[in-house]
């Protein structure tokens, strides 16, 4: 029977989420800002420490979610996706939320390029 709970640390696990602020802000090419009411993103060195990870320890997962909705990537993300992990970011898990709710309003199928397009363009509210 698979496990699922919260944890307060990483441990071993096919599948790790993050569904925490950390990477929030920062971490693509903008820079961080220091009027910004979250703690230090995760595009900064420690961010990795601050969800109690190092980078070998992001390679032991198979697969990596990061509930963060923003455009870039997260610094998460990044070493996931050197070690090969298969990933899933924010603005793709908003993507479906947003498609399954259009659906379930309007009885049509969502328009997902449009919608994809919309959410990745650089100037897209996040």
């Amino acid at each position: 029977m698979a496990c699922r709970r919260a944890v307060s640390e990483p441990g071993e696990a096919d599948l790790l989420i993050n569904c925490t602020s950390v990477g929030l802000i920062g971490g693509g090419t903008e820079p961080t800002r220091p009027d910004h009411p979250l703690e230090r993103s995760a595009s900064e060195p420690a961010g990795l420490n601050q969800l109690k990870l190092t980078f070998d320890q992001v390679g032991k997962y198979s697969y990596v979610v990061d509930f963060v909705y923003r455009t870039g990537s997260t610094q998460l993300l990044a070493a996931a996706r050197e070690h090969g992990a298969r990933t899933l970011d924010g603005l793709d898990i908003l993507l479906a939320q947003g498609a399954l709710s259009f659906e379930l309003w309007t009885g049509r199928a969502a328009p997902l390029q449009v919608m994809r397009r919309a959410a990745r363009a650089d100037d897209a509210p996040v």
